[in-house]
Protein backbone atom coordinates (compact mmCIF):
# COMPACT_ATOMS: atom_id res chain seq x y z
CA UNK A 1 0.00 0.00 0.00
CA UNK A 2 1.18 3.76 -0.60
CA UNK A 3 3.15 5.37 1.83
CA UNK A 4 0.46 7.43 3.37
CA UNK A 5 1.73 10.91 5.43
CA UNK A 6 3.31 10.50 8.44
CA UNK A 7 1.63 11.37 11.58
CA UNK A 8 3.60 12.64 14.33
CA UNK A 9 3.92 15.75 16.98
CA UNK A 10 7.41 16.40 15.74
CA UNK A 11 7.09 20.74 14.50
CA UNK A 12 9.93 22.21 12.52
CA UNK A 13 10.72 25.68 10.61
CA UNK A 14 10.49 25.39 7.38
CA UNK A 15 13.75 27.56 6.16
CA UNK A 16 12.81 30.39 4.93
CA UNK A 17 9.12 30.99 6.43
CA UNK A 18 7.97 32.10 9.88
CA UNK A 19 6.96 29.49 12.78
CA UNK A 20 3.47 28.21 12.07
CA UNK A 21 0.98 27.77 14.58
CA UNK A 22 0.47 23.67 15.37
CA UNK A 23 -2.81 22.16 15.79
CA UNK A 24 -3.36 20.40 19.11
CA UNK A 25 -3.85 16.74 18.89
CA UNK A 26 -6.51 14.53 20.67
CA UNK A 27 -5.04 14.48 24.46
CA UNK A 28 -7.14 11.48 25.56
CA UNK A 29 -5.46 8.10 24.32
CA UNK A 30 -8.35 6.11 23.54
CA UNK A 31 -9.99 8.88 21.64
CA UNK A 32 -6.78 9.02 19.47
CA UNK A 33 -6.76 5.19 19.37
CA UNK A 34 -9.93 5.83 17.72
CA UNK A 35 -9.40 8.40 15.42
CA UNK A 36 -6.16 6.36 14.07
CA UNK A 37 -8.80 3.57 13.52
CA UNK A 38 -10.76 5.54 12.03
CA UNK A 39 -8.28 6.56 9.32
CA UNK A 40 -6.78 3.13 8.68
CA UNK A 41 -10.55 2.26 7.85
CA UNK A 42 -11.05 5.09 5.40
CA UNK A 43 -7.67 3.38 3.58
CA UNK A 44 -8.92 -0.32 3.70
CA UNK A 45 -11.93 1.40 2.11
CA UNK A 46 -9.67 3.06 -0.67
CA UNK A 47 -7.91 -0.06 -0.57
CA UNK A 48 -11.45 -2.11 -1.83
CA UNK A 49 -12.28 0.66 -4.73
CA UNK A 50 -9.02 0.80 -6.31
CA UNK A 51 -8.66 -3.08 -6.26
CA UNK A 52 -11.61 -3.45 -8.45
CA UNK A 53 -9.81 -2.77 -12.11
CA UNK A 54 -8.18 -6.13 -13.94
CA UNK A 55 -4.85 -6.05 -13.71
CA UNK A 56 -4.25 -6.87 -18.07
CA UNK A 57 -1.65 -3.72 -19.25
CA UNK A 58 1.36 -4.86 -20.72
CA UNK A 59 5.16 -4.27 -19.33
CA UNK A 60 3.80 -4.84 -15.95
CA UNK A 61 2.02 -1.37 -15.27
CA UNK A 62 -1.50 -3.06 -14.27
CA UNK A 63 -4.51 -1.14 -13.20
CA UNK A 64 -4.24 -2.39 -9.99
CA UNK A 65 -1.89 -5.42 -9.29
CA UNK A 66 -2.25 -7.30 -5.96
CA UNK A 67 1.09 -8.94 -5.40
CA UNK A 68 1.30 -11.16 -1.73
CA UNK A 69 4.60 -11.06 -1.57
CA UNK A 70 7.05 -9.07 -2.76
CA UNK A 71 10.93 -8.03 -1.53
CA UNK A 72 10.80 -4.30 -1.00
CA UNK A 73 9.16 -0.81 -2.56
CA UNK A 74 11.03 2.01 -3.70
CA UNK A 75 10.09 5.67 -3.74
CA UNK A 76 11.66 8.34 -5.77
CA UNK A 77 14.26 10.06 -4.07
CA UNK A 78 14.24 13.87 -3.17
CA UNK A 79 10.28 13.71 -3.97
CA UNK A 80 8.13 13.78 -1.34
CA UNK A 81 4.23 12.98 -1.26
CA UNK A 82 2.11 15.43 -2.27
CA UNK A 83 -1.46 15.43 -2.37
CA UNK A 84 -5.18 16.44 -2.12
CA UNK A 85 -4.75 19.43 -4.35
CA UNK A 86 -7.33 22.10 -3.80
CA UNK A 87 -7.67 25.41 -5.70
CA UNK A 88 -7.18 29.26 -4.48
CA UNK A 89 -11.10 30.33 -5.91
CA UNK A 90 -9.77 34.08 -6.99
CA UNK A 91 -6.11 33.00 -8.30
CA UNK A 92 -5.20 30.75 -10.85
CA UNK A 93 -1.85 30.85 -10.60
CA UNK A 94 -2.33 29.49 -6.74
CA UNK A 95 -3.13 26.06 -5.07
CA UNK A 96 -2.59 24.43 -1.73
CA UNK A 97 -1.59 20.41 -0.70
CA UNK A 98 -1.23 18.40 1.44
CA UNK A 99 2.09 16.99 2.47
CA UNK A 100 5.25 16.49 4.68
CA UNK A 101 8.68 18.43 3.70
CA UNK A 102 12.19 18.51 5.46
CA UNK A 103 10.04 17.15 8.26
CA UNK A 104 6.86 19.64 8.63
CA UNK A 105 3.89 18.14 8.03
CA UNK A 106 1.05 20.34 7.33
CA UNK A 107 -1.30 22.69 4.02
CA UNK A 108 1.23 24.39 1.94
CA UNK A 109 0.78 26.45 -0.86
CA UNK A 110 2.19 26.60 -4.16
CA UNK A 111 2.72 29.60 -6.85
CA UNK A 112 2.16 28.62 -10.33
CA UNK A 113 4.03 31.59 -11.71
CA UNK A 114 7.17 31.53 -9.65
CA UNK A 115 7.01 28.27 -8.96
CA UNK A 116 7.63 28.86 -4.86
CA UNK A 117 6.33 26.52 -1.99
CA UNK A 118 5.13 28.11 1.16
CA UNK A 119 3.77 26.53 4.48
CA UNK A 120 0.21 27.53 5.00
CA UNK A 121 -0.02 25.68 8.60
CA UNK A 122 1.46 22.79 10.32
CA UNK A 123 -1.19 19.83 11.00
CA UNK A 124 -1.31 15.97 10.76
CA UNK A 125 -4.16 15.99 8.21
CA UNK A 126 -5.91 13.36 5.55
CA UNK A 127 -8.41 14.46 3.65
CA UNK A 128 -8.75 17.95 1.33
CA UNK A 129 -9.00 21.58 2.91
CA UNK A 130 -10.69 24.22 0.89
CA UNK A 131 -10.11 27.53 -0.33
CA UNK A 132 -12.87 30.53 0.53
CA UNK A 133 -13.39 33.73 -1.85
CA UNK A 134 -12.42 35.01 1.03
CA UNK A 135 -9.01 34.20 1.48
CA UNK A 136 -10.19 31.16 4.35
CA UNK A 137 -8.94 27.82 4.56
CA UNK A 138 -11.15 25.46 6.07
CA UNK A 139 -9.55 22.17 7.06
CA UNK A 140 -9.76 18.95 8.99
CA UNK A 141 -7.37 17.45 11.50
CA UNK A 142 -8.03 14.83 14.66
CA UNK A 143 -11.40 14.67 13.10
CA UNK A 144 -12.51 18.59 14.34
CA UNK A 145 -13.10 21.50 11.65
CA UNK A 146 -10.60 24.28 11.86
CA UNK A 147 -9.68 27.70 9.37
CA UNK A 148 -7.12 29.91 8.69
CA UNK A 149 -6.15 33.07 5.96
CA UNK A 150 -4.22 31.99 3.55
CA UNK A 151 -1.11 32.91 5.19
CA UNK A 152 -1.52 30.81 8.45
CA UNK A 153 -2.73 33.07 9.94
CA UNK A 154 -5.58 33.49 12.54
CA UNK A 155 -6.31 29.87 12.96
CA UNK A 156 -9.22 29.00 14.82
CA UNK A 157 -11.15 25.87 16.16
CA UNK A 158 -14.74 25.65 14.64
CA UNK A 159 -16.11 21.92 15.65
CA UNK A 160 -15.84 20.83 19.03
CA UNK A 161 -18.18 17.88 19.52
CA UNK A 162 -18.18 14.22 17.54
CA UNK A 163 -16.18 13.32 14.27
CA UNK A 164 -16.21 15.85 11.67
CA UNK A 165 -15.25 15.51 8.26
CA UNK A 166 -14.67 16.98 4.75
CA UNK A 167 -14.91 20.76 4.96
CA UNK A 168 -16.40 22.57 1.95
CA UNK A 169 -17.55 26.44 1.63
CA UNK A 170 -20.51 27.88 0.35
CA UNK A 171 -19.81 30.28 -2.46
CA UNK A 172 -20.54 33.48 -0.60
CA UNK A 173 -17.87 32.18 2.26
CA UNK A 174 -20.80 32.42 4.90
CA UNK A 175 -21.46 28.85 5.34
CA UNK A 176 -19.52 25.16 5.73
CA UNK A 177 -20.71 21.90 4.80
CA UNK A 178 -19.07 19.09 7.21
CA UNK A 179 -19.76 14.88 7.34
CA UNK A 180 -20.81 14.31 10.72
CA UNK A 181 -20.37 11.23 11.92
CA UNK A 182 -22.65 10.21 15.27
CA UNK A 183 -21.83 6.22 14.67
CA UNK A 184 -25.05 5.26 13.42
CA UNK A 185 -26.37 4.31 9.89
CA UNK A 186 -27.00 7.80 8.83
CA UNK A 187 -24.68 9.75 7.83
CA UNK A 188 -25.18 13.66 8.56
CA UNK A 189 -24.03 16.50 6.64
CA UNK A 190 -24.16 19.45 9.08
CA UNK A 191 -24.25 23.07 7.59
CA UNK A 192 -22.41 25.26 9.93
CA UNK A 193 -21.67 29.02 10.29
CA UNK A 194 -18.06 30.59 9.31
CA UNK A 195 -17.65 30.49 12.97
CA UNK A 196 -18.83 26.91 14.09
CA UNK A 197 -22.48 27.27 14.63
CA UNK A 198 -24.35 24.56 13.49
CA UNK A 199 -27.13 26.17 10.90
CA UNK A 200 -28.58 23.19 9.82
CA UNK A 201 -28.34 19.24 10.58
CA UNK A 202 -29.57 16.97 7.24
CA UNK A 203 -29.30 13.51 7.94
CA UNK A 204 -30.76 10.69 5.55
CA UNK A 205 -29.69 7.36 5.25
CA UNK A 206 -29.70 8.29 1.39
CA UNK A 207 -26.55 10.08 2.05
CA UNK A 208 -22.49 8.60 2.57
CA UNK A 209 -20.14 9.21 4.28
CA UNK A 210 -18.34 10.77 1.07
CA UNK A 211 -17.40 14.39 0.93
CA UNK A 212 -19.72 17.22 -0.02
CA UNK A 213 -19.59 20.18 -2.24
CA UNK A 214 -21.71 23.31 -2.48
CA UNK A 215 -22.22 24.52 -6.46
CA UNK A 216 -20.90 27.66 -7.02
CA UNK A 217 -24.58 29.06 -7.94
CA UNK A 218 -25.39 28.03 -4.10
CA UNK A 219 -28.49 25.69 -5.28
CA UNK A 220 -27.29 22.37 -5.40
CA UNK A 221 -25.04 20.10 -3.22
CA UNK A 222 -23.13 17.02 -4.77
CA UNK A 223 -21.98 13.92 -2.87
CA UNK A 224 -20.76 9.93 -3.80
CA UNK A 225 -24.26 8.34 -2.80
CA UNK A 226 -24.02 4.34 -1.26
CA UNK A 227 -25.84 2.37 -3.30
CA UNK A 228 -25.90 -0.46 -1.04
CA UNK A 229 -24.43 -2.74 -2.68
CA UNK A 230 -20.86 -1.41 -1.57
CA UNK A 231 -20.47 1.18 -5.09
CA UNK A 232 -21.38 4.46 -5.09
CA UNK A 233 -23.02 7.09 -7.73
CA UNK A 234 -22.50 10.73 -7.81
CA UNK A 235 -26.25 12.69 -6.17
CA UNK A 236 -27.25 16.06 -5.35
CA UNK A 237 -29.72 18.07 -3.62
CA UNK A 238 -31.04 20.96 -3.85
CA UNK A 239 -30.75 23.56 -1.17
CA UNK A 240 -34.54 23.83 -0.75
CA UNK A 241 -35.03 20.31 -1.02
CA UNK A 242 -32.78 18.35 0.54
CA UNK A 243 -35.06 15.34 1.80
CA UNK A 244 -35.02 14.68 -2.06
CA UNK A 245 -31.53 12.97 -3.37
CA UNK A 246 -30.97 13.25 -7.05
CA UNK A 247 -29.00 10.57 -8.75
CA UNK A 248 -27.28 11.25 -11.63
CA UNK A 249 -28.09 9.26 -14.47
CA UNK A 250 -25.41 8.70 -17.04
CA UNK A 251 -24.81 6.10 -20.04
CA UNK A 252 -21.37 6.18 -18.61
CA UNK A 253 -20.97 2.59 -16.65
CA UNK A 254 -18.88 3.67 -13.95
CA UNK A 255 -19.56 4.07 -10.12
CA UNK A 256 -17.66 7.05 -8.83
CA UNK A 257 -16.55 7.49 -4.92
CA UNK A 258 -14.39 10.52 -3.16
CA UNK A 259 -13.88 14.14 -3.73
CA UNK A 260 -16.08 16.32 -6.61
CA UNK A 261 -15.57 20.04 -7.78
CA UNK A 262 -17.80 21.81 -9.75
CA UNK A 263 -17.05 23.19 -13.15
CA UNK A 264 -18.07 26.94 -13.13
CA UNK A 265 -21.80 26.43 -14.90
CA UNK A 266 -23.05 24.52 -11.65
CA UNK A 267 -24.22 22.34 -14.14
CA UNK A 268 -20.89 19.61 -14.27
CA UNK A 269 -18.64 18.69 -11.93
CA UNK A 270 -15.25 16.84 -12.17
CA UNK A 271 -15.12 13.37 -10.57
CA UNK A 272 -12.79 10.17 -10.37
CA UNK A 273 -14.41 6.67 -10.83
CA UNK A 274 -14.05 3.56 -9.10
CA UNK A 275 -10.71 2.73 -10.94
CA UNK A 276 -9.66 6.25 -11.08
CA UNK A 277 -10.36 7.55 -14.43
CA UNK A 278 -11.17 11.19 -13.96
CA UNK A 279 -14.27 12.23 -15.86
CA UNK A 280 -16.45 15.51 -16.32
CA UNK A 281 -20.43 14.90 -16.41
CA UNK A 282 -23.01 16.71 -16.50
CA UNK A 283 -25.46 16.35 -13.71
CA UNK A 284 -28.73 17.35 -15.61
CA UNK A 285 -27.68 15.32 -19.09
CA UNK A 286 -25.21 12.78 -18.26
CA UNK A 287 -23.38 13.67 -20.83
CA UNK A 288 -19.62 12.76 -20.01
CA UNK A 289 -16.47 13.48 -20.78
CA UNK A 290 -13.20 11.30 -20.02
CA UNK A 291 -10.07 13.78 -19.11
CA UNK A 292 -8.04 10.34 -18.00
CA UNK A 293 -8.33 7.01 -18.68
CA UNK A 294 -9.11 4.15 -15.78
CA UNK A 295 -5.68 3.03 -16.29
CA UNK A 296 -2.53 2.76 -15.16
CA UNK A 297 -2.23 5.50 -12.45
CA UNK A 298 -4.15 6.39 -9.55
CA UNK A 299 -5.50 9.65 -8.54
CA UNK A 300 -5.76 10.71 -4.95
CA UNK A 301 -7.25 14.04 -5.54
CA UNK A 302 -7.64 17.16 -8.02
CA UNK A 303 -8.77 20.25 -8.21
CA UNK A 304 -10.38 22.89 -10.96
CA UNK A 305 -8.18 26.00 -10.93
CA UNK A 306 -9.87 30.00 -10.62
CA UNK A 307 -9.56 29.75 -14.78
CA UNK A 308 -12.41 27.39 -14.44
CA UNK A 309 -10.81 25.39 -17.40
CA UNK A 310 -7.58 23.51 -16.37
CA UNK A 311 -7.02 22.23 -13.31
CA UNK A 312 -4.43 20.24 -10.60
CA UNK A 313 -4.67 16.83 -10.28
CA UNK A 314 -1.93 14.30 -7.67
CA UNK A 315 -0.49 11.45 -9.97
CA UNK A 316 0.73 7.80 -8.61
CA UNK A 317 2.15 5.66 -10.86
CA UNK A 318 3.97 1.82 -9.32
CA UNK A 319 5.35 -0.44 -11.61
CA UNK A 320 6.61 -3.97 -10.92
CA UNK A 321 9.92 -5.58 -11.86
CA UNK A 322 9.70 -9.32 -11.75
CA UNK A 323 13.26 -9.57 -11.73
CA UNK A 324 14.23 -8.09 -8.44
CA UNK A 325 10.13 -8.61 -7.12
CA UNK A 326 10.44 -4.65 -5.97
CA UNK A 327 6.85 -1.93 -6.71
CA UNK A 328 8.59 1.39 -7.90
CA UNK A 329 6.53 3.87 -6.89
CA UNK A 330 6.30 7.87 -8.45
CA UNK A 331 4.11 10.21 -7.78
CA UNK A 332 3.76 13.73 -9.48
CA UNK A 333 1.17 16.81 -9.56
CA UNK A 334 -0.01 17.17 -12.53
CA UNK A 335 -1.06 20.62 -14.31
CA UNK A 336 -3.70 19.77 -17.02
CA UNK A 337 -4.54 22.24 -19.43
CA UNK A 338 -7.95 22.09 -21.85
CA UNK A 339 -6.16 20.88 -24.49
CA UNK A 340 -4.91 17.73 -23.13
CA UNK A 341 -1.32 18.73 -22.87
CA UNK A 342 -0.06 18.95 -19.56
CA UNK A 343 2.94 19.90 -16.95
CA UNK A 344 5.05 18.45 -13.84
CA UNK A 345 4.79 20.47 -11.12
CA UNK A 346 7.98 20.58 -10.56
CA UNK A 347 9.42 20.62 -6.55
Amino acid sequence: MIRLLQFNNSVKQYAGFHQQPHIPKAENLLERKRLVMNKILQCVLLIIFISSCSPDLPLNEDCHFLIDEYTSKEYPENKYFRSRPFANPTNASEFGFIAEIDGVEGIWKYILATSQTQLIVTTDIWSKPDWSNSDWIVFESSAQIFKCKSNGDSLTQLSFKGQNYYPSWSPDGNFIIIVNDDNTPRRNFQIISNNGSVIQTLDSTLYSSQPAFWSPDGEKIAFAQANGDGTTQIAYININRPEQVIQLKSDLDKYFYGYLEWFPDSKSVLCKSGNNGIYKINIETGVYTEFEPDCPYYYYGFTILADGISFIEDRWLRKYDEETNTIYNYFDLIHKFPDGSEVIIPY
